[in-house]
């Protein structure tokens, strides 16, 4: 099936809000359909898209005798975003039980990545509702160049989910080393740029990479805040000058909110519909399937692992 792409146009403003009318129409629909799953659901890119169904509700507590992963429950449309982002923000993940996962399946929870992918996908959940609050406080206050730097941040969190559930995937299906893969999950969590911990972290390009492949246009959207973002054109001239060109004359002013004050709600809806479904539906399944594929090949890891896992 072929893919939905996006793609950016660089001529002025409207390449913002082009992109961000498409990625809300777009990226929206995200779960898979029959077709994906009968492929197994190893392939890159997201051949489909559609509106998620309904959630169940999330619990508070992985303390179940056996783990069983918890849910967003949002509003199938999610018209409201502030509404939305209260009713995750009230079901985040409080707090995680390793008994929970060993009841569920002592093999495979006596590797560490499974247990590291787990604390990966709530950290996102959490720091995803953060930012995304923040900037949606930010933009109905007028105040569009603060949002689109956290947006930009928010991008990034996203890809870091998207990289994992790939990553899962990858070792099921043969293409990813596990115990490279338990590496990948020590650095996702505890890396860092400052050596502040003794793990290097990834490369954020790297993870966007990833995540790009899984939704095309992802990094498209993730560039164009950077120039926000950063001191260039956008950041500096765009942002706060318009010109005459007849009398040559230069005025300033504040232009973000008149500039991007009308797509940016739509970008906020796109990068949340996106976690949600990598969320609440990718990240069960590909865990799942990392489980089973763990207890078959538990005798082959053994001979073959290092001396940390």
């Amino acid at each position: 099936m072929r893919t939905r792409r996006l793609r950016i146009c660089r001529a002025g403003v409207r390449k913002h809000e082009a992109l961000a009318s498409r990625l809300g129409r777009r990226c929206c629909h995200l779960n898979r359909n029959a077709s994906d799953k009968a492929r197994g659901a190893n392939s890159d890119s997201n051949p489909s898209f559609r509106l998620p169904r309904p959630y169940s509700v999330m619990t508070n507590s992985h303390r179940d005798a056996a783990y069983i992963a918890p849910k967003f429950k949002v509003r199938h449309q999610m018209q409201d975003i502030e509404i939305t982002l209260q009713a995750i923000k009230n079901s985040l993940c409080r707090e995680v039980d390793v008994g929970g996962l060993i009841a569920r399946s002592e093999t495979a929870h006596k590797w560490k990545a499974p247990w590291r992918s787990l604390l990966l996908r709530e950290t996102v959940a959490w720091r995803l509702q953060d930012l995304l609050e923040q900037s949606l406080a930010l933009s109905r206050s007028g105040s569009l160049l603060g949002a689109r730097i956290l947006l930009r941040s928010t991008f990034e969190t996203l890809a870091v989910l998207v990289y994992l559930n790939r990553s899962m995937r990858n070792v099921v299906a043969g293409t990813l080393e596990f115990h490279e893969f338990s590496v990948k999950t020590t650095r996702l969590l505890i890396g860092s740029r400052d050596e502040s911990t003794s793990h290097e972290s990834i490369n954020i390009l790297n993870i966007l990479y990833v995540a790009n492949k899984r939704y095309p246009g992802l990094k498209d959207w993730y560039t164009a805040l950077c120039e926000s973002a950063h001191p260039n054109y956008e950041g500096m001239l765009l942002g706060y000058s318009t010109s005459d060109s007849q009398s040559h004359v230069t005025r300033f002013e504040n232009r973000w909110n008149s500039l991007f004050g009308k797509s940016h709600q739509s970008a906020l809806q796109a990068c949340l519909d996106v976690f949600v479904g990598e969320y609440n539906d990718e990240w069960p399944a590909a865990h799942d399937a990392l489980e089973q594929w763990l207890e078959k090949n538990d005798a082959k890891l053994e001979a073959t692992k290092p001396k940390t896992n």
